[in-house]
């Protein structure tokens, strides 16, 4: 398989797996080799995180108080799961964000936003100090909404 510019992620919580599709530069998609990948119970949200050797896809999983991680390397399509993975959560992740160096879980069952960081190029995850935040009564949606560092020369 020839791996596309882009990936596409969907979260199937009926069969708790994720399906991978690589798009093809002309908008068709071609599933990864080896998908759907299995996640924690319920799957519910995910985000991604590219570097130019690696990918990062992160799962929240509902039903299971996890994130599922894995690694797509874009040259090849290869979906892998994480050292570590699955990672704990608080009750009831619904929703994760992320930017460069930080991960956010929303979650449901303890009204709360945990803050994670990104341990070392393979993509752990491990708690923020202080982490979890109290948010408000049942959160259903976390995003990033910030501008990116610039570079200093």
């Amino acid at each position: 398989m020839t791996a596309g510019l882009y990936f596409i992620v969907v979260t199937n919580q009926g069969s708790s797996n994720v399906s991978v599709y690589s798009e093809n530069g002309d908008g068709s998609l071609a599933q990864v080799s080896g998908s759907p990948f299995a996640t924690g119970a319920k799957p519910s949200s995910s985000t991604s995180f590219r570097t130019p050797k690696v990918n990062f896809i992160y799962v929240t999983n509902f039903g299971s108080n996890t994130i599922s991680g894995y690694t797509l390397d874009p040259m090849t399509g290869i979906v892998s799961p994480m050292s570590g993975s699955p990672f704990p959560a608080e009750s009831g992740p619904v929703s994760i964000a992320l930017d460069f160096a930080w991960v956010y879980v929303a979650s449901q069952g303890s009204n709360n936003l945990a803050e994670y960081t990104l341990a070392g190029s393979g993509g752990a995850l491990v708690s923020v100090p202080g982490s979890p935040f109290p948010v408000g009564t049942s959160p259903d949606q976390v995003f990033f909404l910030g501008q990116a560092p610039v570079p200093t020369q």
